[in-house]
C-alpha cells in the first residue's frame, strides 16, 4: 500500500505546486462533480435492488413497508403493474443519471484541455525565453515534445488520473464501509485476501513501468527527427544513396518503440485480469465463509447478492484506480520538464521596455565572448564603431567569430566582458525590444512560413492586417514585382513549406523585402549570398548596394570580398 500512497501523495503535492490558484479551485469543483457523479451511479445501482427483490421473492411488496405505502398511495391493483411502473421509473432515473454524467464528463474534459493549453503556452514561453543558446542546444522534436506532448500527458494522464484516483478511492471506501456494516467479517477476509495480490503486483511492476515510460519519452524525439530528416533531406538522401540507411535507422527506432509499447500495454492490461481473478477468489472466500458460518443458504444467497451487486461497481472502480496509478508511475518524467515552471519563474518575466535611440553610432567596446564548454574565446577584447548610415562589410574565415559578433549586436548572445552601446546607452534586456524593432535580418537560410508570398514578407501578420500599399512598395524595392506578376494568385500565392517553390535568390529577396516592410533602420546580412550562384549573387549584391542610398545602416557579413563592392568600409575578423 505504501508504494501506491507514496506516488499519490507525491503527485498531489507536485500538482499543487504547478497549478495556479484558478486551476486549483476548478480542480476542487471537478473532484466534487466526480464524487457527485459517483454517488449518482451508486444511487442508480441501488435502484436495482428493489427490482431484484421483487423478481426473486414473492410478497416482497406486502412485506416491505416502504414499497407497500407506495403501492397503496398510487392505488395499484396488481403486483405486475407495480413492478412494470417501478421498472420504468428506475429506467428514467438511470437515463437522467447518464445525461448528468455526460455533462460532468464534458466539464472534466474541458478542464483537462484548459490545463493542457495553459501549460503548453507557459512551457513554450519558458523555453523560448531561455534564449538563443538554449534553443540551439536542443533539436526541434525535443522542443515540440517539451512544449506540446508533455503538457498533454500531464493534463490527461497525471491530472485527470489523480482526480479519478481520489474520486474512486473515496467511492470504494464508501462501498467497503457499507459492506462492513452489513458483515464486517467478510470485508476483513476480502481485504486480507485481495490486498496482498495488488501490493505484490505493484512491487514487481512499478520500476519497470517507470522505465518503459522514460524510454518511450526518450525515443519519441528520435523517431520524429528521423521522419522529418527524411522529408526535408529528400534530395541529399537520394543523391548520396542513403535512403536505406535512413529506413534502417527508422526501423530500429520503430522496433524498439513497439517492443517497449507492447510490454507496457501488457502491464497496463494485467490489472484487469488480476481484478477478475481477485473477485473470483473473493467469491470463493465468501462462499466458504457462508457455508461454515451463516445459518442457511438463503443468508448466503443474500450475502452473495450484495457482494455481486457491489462488485458491479467495485470492479470498474478498482480498474480505474489501477490504470490511474500505472499512468502516474509511467509519466513521472513529465514533472522534470513541467517542474521547470516552478524553478524558472523569473525567466518569463518581462522587464519594462525602454526606448533606445539610434542617431549616431553603434559601439562595440572591448568585448570578449566564449561559447559554453569551449576553452578559448571566439572574440577577445574586440572593439568596433559603426556610424549611422554606414555600410560595413565584415569578412573572415569560418569560425573566426563573424556570426558571433552579429548575434551579439542582435542581442542573442551576451559577452562576458565589455559592452555594446547605442548612442552611448548600454544595450541590455530593458531596451532590447526597442533595439530589435529597428533591425532587419537577412540570413543565409531565410526562415519562410508555409503561407502566402505576402504573409512571408509581412512576417507574423494575418492577411487582413497587412498594409498592401507598403507591401507593394517593398516588393518593388526587393525586385520581386516581376516574379509576383507571374504567380497564379499574385501576392496571395502559397510559396510552400520553407519556400520550396522559390529559388535561392528569390528566397533572399523575400528576406530583404521582409526587412524593408518593418521600416528597419539597420539591416544585417549574414552570408546572405554565400549559397547562391555567381549571377544570382551579383543580383542580390546589387539589390543590397541600392539600399545604401536610402540612408540605411547595413552590416554585411561574408567570406567573399566580391560581394562587398560599394561598401563604405571593410573589416576583417
Amino acid at each position: 500500500m505504501s508504494i501506491k500512497s507514496n506516488i499519490i501523495i507525491k503527485t498531489i503535492i507536485a500538482i499543487g505546486k504547478i497549478l495556479p490558484k484558478e486551476f486549483k479551485k476548478r480542480s476542487y469543483l471537478v473532484l466534487f462533480l466526480l464524487l457527485f457523479n459517483s454517488i449518482l451511479e451508486l444511487f442508480g445501482l441501488a435502484t436495482l435492488i428493489p427490482i431484484f427483490a421483487l423478481l426473486f421473492k414473492d410478497n416482497t411488496i406486502h412485506e416491505n413497508s416502504v414499497l407497500l405505502s407506495i403501492y397503496n398511495y398510487f392505488g395499484f391493483d396488481s403486483d405486475e403493474k407495480f413492478i412494470i411502473v417501478l421498472s420504468a421509473v428506475m429506467l428514467s432515473i438511470v437515463v437522467l443519471k447518464n445525461i448528468i454524467s455526460l455533462m460532468i464528463s464534458y466539464y472534466q474534459s474541458k478542464f483537462s484541455y484548459d490545463v493542457m493549453g495553459y501549460l503548453t503556452i507557459r512551457l513554450h514561453r519558458l523555453f523560448y525565453a531561455k534564449g538563443y543558446l538554449y534553443l540551439k542546444s536542443i533539436n526541434s522534436t525535443e522542443f515540440y515534445r517539451n512544449s506540446a506532448t508533455i503538457p498533454e500527458r500531464f493534463a490527461h494522464t497525471i491530472l485527470f488520473g489523480t482526480l479519478t484516483l481520489v474520486n474512486e478511492l473515496i467511492i470504494l471506501i464508501f462501498i467497503v464501509l457499507a459492506i462492513f456494516f452489513y458483515n464486517p467479517t467478510v470485508v476483513l477476509l476480502l481485504i486480507f485476501t485481495v490486498t496482498p495480490v495488488f501490493t505484490i503486483f505493484y512491487a514487481l511492476t512499478k520500476e519497470r513501468l517507470k522505465s518503459y515510460g522514460e524510454e518511450i519519452n526518450a525515443l519519441q524525439p528520435k523517431l520524429s527527427s528521423t521522419i522529418f530528416q527524411s522529408f526535408f533531406g529528400y534530395q541529399d538522401i537520394e543523391i548520396t544513396g542513403t535512403a536505406e540507411r535512413f529506413s534502417d535507422r527508422l526501423s530500429k527506432f520503430v522496433s524498439t518503440y513497439k517492443d517497449i509499447s507492447a510490454k507496457k500495454i501488457v502491464l497496463q492490461l494485467m490489472p484487469t485480469k488480476i481484478i477478475e481473478s481477485s473477485m473470483v477468489l473473493a467469491i470463493f472466500v465468501v462462499v466458504v465463509y457462508g457455508i461454515y458460518f451463516l445459518p442457511d443458504r438463503e443468508a448466503l444467497l443474500a450475502l452473495l447478492g450484495i457482494y455481486i451487486l457491489s462488485a458491479y461497481r467495485i470492479i470498474p472502480s478498482i480498474n480505474r484506480i489501477m490504470i490511474a496509478i500505472n499512468g502516474l508511475i509511467e509519466t513521472q518524467y513529465a514533472f522534470d520538464i513541467i517542474g521547470e515552471l516552478d524553478r524558472s519563474e523569473d525567466i518569463c518575466k518581462k522587464s519594462i521596455s525602454k526606448e533606445i535611440e539610434f542617431k549616431r553610432e553603434i559601439a562595440v567596446k572591448d568585448i570578449s565572448f566564449r561559447y559554453p564548454n569551449m576553452e578559448n574565446d571566439i572574440l577577445n577584447h574586440f572593439t568596433l564603431t559603426i556610424k549611422r548610415g554606414e555600410t560595413l562589410g565584415i569578412v573572415g574565415k569560418s569560425g573566426n567569430g563573424k556570426t558571433t559578433l552579429m548575434n551579439i549586436l542582435l542581442g542573442f548572445l551576451k559577452p562576458y566582458r565589455g559592452l555594446v552601446t547605442i548612442d552611448g546607452v548600454e544595450l541590455n534586456d530593458s531596451n532590447m525590444e526597442s533595439w530589435r524593432s529597428k533591425i532587419g535580418y537577412v540570413a543565409q537560410d531565410i526562415f519562410l512560413l508555409d503561407a502566402s508570398f505576402g504573409e512571408n514578407i509581412a512576417f507574423g501578420l494575418d492577411r487582413d492586417e497587412i498594409d498592401m500599399k507598403k507591401l507593394s512598395r517593398v516588393v518593388s524595392l526587393a525586385s520581386l514585382d516581376e516574379l509576383v506578376d507571374t504567380l497564379p494568385n499574385g501576392i496571395d500565392t502559397n510559396i510552400g513549406e520553407r519556400g520550396t517553390r522559390l529559388s535561392g535568390g528569390q528566397r533572399q529577396r523575400v528576406g530583404i523585402a521582409r526587412a524593408l516592410y518593418y521600416d528597419s533602420e539597420i539591416l544585417f546580412f549574414d552570408e546572405a549570398t554565400s549559397s547562391l550562384d555567381s549571377e544570382t549573387q551579383r543580383d542580390i549584391a546589387n539589390a543590397i548596394t541600392s539600399l545604401s542610398h536610402k540612408g540605411l545602416t547595413m552590416i554585411i557579413i561574408t567570406h567573399r570580398l566580391s560581394t562587398l563592392d560599394g561598401v563604405d568600409r571593410i573589416i576583417e575578423i
